[in-house]
Order: structure tokens, then C-alpha cells, then sequence
């Protein structure tokens, strides 16, 4: 299992974010006096076990969304909207099962964030909703960028 302090603008109250090795994804929303438990995404499509979760703004709506990586290889973007579940906005399969994301503008020109993605073996993958082209140097791991949709609400 895998948990992450998440909490996405002031949309909700404290959460902690959780995946299970057998793929689902759930919240628990804490206060100073109890627990409650928030919505449950149940793993219907039988996708592998969630090995980390992390949250990065990466739709570029003023909220945190939910990155999770699958040891199937599964990339998943969520984005959350007010008292709703999250829901899937980008998914892409890697090769391998992924040990590690986070964010950062790393290959672009600019100050977007990026997603990074290393997996079991040691590669590593940028996402990004940058168009333009990307900017390496060989000195650097070589890393393979993909580009995200980005939404328009």
C-alpha cells in the first residue's frame, strides 16, 4: 500500500490518499477528531497494483490532480473537481512497473511542470503539456518525453 498527504486547494479538508496492491484507489478525509471515509475508485478493469501516488497540477486548473503509477506500468492522471470523485483525464502504458513520479519543469523551455517517471530497470520518461520541442543535453540521463493533453475548462 501506498499513501500520500494530499490536499488539493480548499476544495476538500485533509485527505490521505491510498493504493492497494490489488489496484484500488480510496480517501480517508481527517479532522482532529475522527476519520471518514471518501470516495473509492474499485479496480473493475483488473489494472495492477498501485506502487506510487503523487499530485502535481498538471492540467493547469488551480487543483492538485492525483498521478498514480501501477507495477503494470500503468501512468494515470486524475483530476478532481468539487465533491466529485476524481476522474481519469491521461493514461499511458510504460513498459515496466514504475517505482517513482514527480514533477518539475526538467526538459522544457519553460516553468510548465513535468512529470518524471523512472521504472524498475532505471529508465526515466518526462511527461509534459508543453508543445514545444524538447531541450537535452548529453550530459543529462536521456529521457523520453511524451506530450499530456491539456484540458480547456
Amino acid at each position: 500500500m501506498c499513501v500520500l498527504c494530499f490536499d488539493p486547494s480548499s476544495l476538500f479538508g485533509r485527505h490521505f490518499i491510498y493504493g492497494t496492491e490489488n489496484g484500488q484507489l480510496g480517501s480517508l478525509a481527517l479532522d482532529s477528531t475522527s476519520a471518514k471515509r471518501g470516495w473509492t475508485l474499485l479496480n473493475d478493469k483488473k489494472k495492477g497494483g498501485v506502487t506510487v501516488v503523487s499530485q502535481v497540477d498538471i492540467t493547469h486548473s488551480g487543483v492538485a490532480d492525483m498521478v498514480v503509477g501501477r507495477d503494470d506500468g500503468m501512468l494515470e492522471v486524475y483530476k478532481f473537481s468539487a465533491n466529485e470523485e476524481p476522474a481519469l483525464v491521461f493514461a499511458n502504458e510504460m513498459s515496466e512497473s514504475i517505482t517513482a513520479i514527480d514533477s518539475g519543469a526538467i526538459l522544457s523551455n519553460t516553468n510548465e511542470n513535468e512529470l518524471i517517471v523512472s521504472t524498475y530497470s532505471g529508465k526515466i520518461a518526462c511527461f509534459s503539456t508543453e508543445v514545444t520541442a524538447p531541450v537535452c543535453d548529453a550530459r543529462f540521463i536521456p529521457a523520453i518525453r511524451y506530450q499530456l493533453f491539456r484540458g480547456t475548462d
